[in-house]
């Protein structure tokens, strides 16, 4: 095997490997040594160019119809209504005329710097946990119909070519009946229907059914969490992670909604390394499959949709595990970090000489 493989190598290269060893010309140039090693980078490049296109393959295609089916819910279709963002020259008694039961706190933030967007953070209170309707369900169930339709008039049409065909038979042999034994056609002619029944398949469902997925009171869904790549050096993730926390967490006025009790946000743990580890320093921790604080991935596929046996069996032997895992930071873990924060800003500021806070709260 080594042979086949090493048998247009130079020697140099073929001795290595093979026991049959080839001559070496010590008269050759060098100049030809280093073009025969050149054959080499086929064999150390292709193995990893191949790999590199595989994951590029498997990994842009989901990246893609989940940025498209994101793009498309229904909080990105209209955020100022969905997450409540008030208007310039809004007043709160015109939400309160609308407002009959309390709501839970939400919101949608982009964070500016030079008129360049560097992160977005959106809160869910709306819908915490349940997977958004999308332009993309609308647009594949619209694509359902069609096949539908066109399959049903196709099965028409040969329906339709098959009862003239019989009914075209059924006359010339009825005319040759009646002149042989002088009845009169209206008589004889039989009652019968040769085309076969309409399918009663074949109407497609008007949209697909959102499962919901209610959260346990107290809970909101961190729904939106992006930052700019160029700018994560500079640690904005801890920035807006704090702020999220202080949105949902924090008291506020008189007028505002309860704090919340815990905050829950999916994400793929082995694919975003990056954000795993900046929400488990900020106090967060992984949920256990099948917890009623599990929620789905944005841009993730609804449950009702069915997927393909190919991309099934690629999922069970792919290296890399692309599942979403759900991650949650409670109340009482937040203000106790915030305990810690003041207590060692405080130490910095003092120089740590015999320092120590008391009370209860900050």
């Amino acid at each position: 095997m080594t042979i086949c493989f090493t048998v247009g190598y130079p020697p140099f290269i073929h001795n290595l490997f093979s026991s049959n060893q080839k001559p070496l010309n010590p008269l050759s140039p060098i100049w030809q040594s280093c073009a025969d090693s050149l054959l080499l980078f086929p064999l150390f490049l292709g193995p990893p160019i191949i790999v590199l296109a595989l994951f590029e393959m498997r990994h842009r295609a989901i990246f893609e119809a989940e940025m498209r089916r994101a793009i498309g819910e229904e909080d990105l279709r209209d955020i100022t209504k969905y997450y409540g963002v008030k208007k310039e020259g809004s007043s709160d008694e015109e939400k309160s005329d609308s407002q009959k039961q309390p709501e839970q706190r939400k919101g949608f933030w982009v964070f500016e710097y030079e008129n360049r967007i560097l992160g977005v953070v959106g809160i869910d209170g709306t819908k915490p946990g349940q997977p958004l309707d999308s332009i993309m369900d609308h647009l594949d169930s619209l694509k359902i119909k069609k096949d539908a339709k066109k399959k049903e008039e196709q099965q028409e049409s040969e329906s339709e070519s098959a009862s003239t065909t019989a009914t075209t038979t059924a006359s010339s042999l009825r005319s040759r009946n009646i002149k042989s034994l002088d009845i009169p056609e209206k008589d004889s002619a039989p009652s019968l229907s040769v085309t076969p029944p309409s399918p009663s398949s074949g109407s497609a469902p008007s949209s697909y059914a959102l499962a919901s997925s209610p959260l346990p009171d107290g809970t909101l869904h961190l729904r939106r969490f992006t930052t700019s790549m160029s700018f994560r050096s500079a640690d904005i993730e801890d920035d807006l992670l704090e702020f999220a926390a202080k949105s949902a967490f924090a008291k506020q006025g008189s007028n505002s909604p309860p704090p919340a009790r815990q905050l829950v946000i999916s994400l793929r743990p082995t694919v975003q390394t990056s954000l795993r580890k900046k929400l488990e320093q900020h106090g967060w921790t992984i949920v256990t499959k099948g917890s009623e604080l599990e929620v789905p991935l944005s841009g993730q596929k609804l449950a009702s949709t069915r997927e393909s046996t190919w991309s099934k069996t690629i999922a069970a032997v792919w290296p890399l595990s692309l599942e979403p895992a759900t991650m949650v930071l409670k109340r009482s873990d937040w203000e106790e970090n915030q305990k810690v924060d003041a207590a060692q800003a405080v130490s910095k500021l003092f120089g740590g000489k015999g320092v120590k806070i008391s009370g209860q709260g900050l």
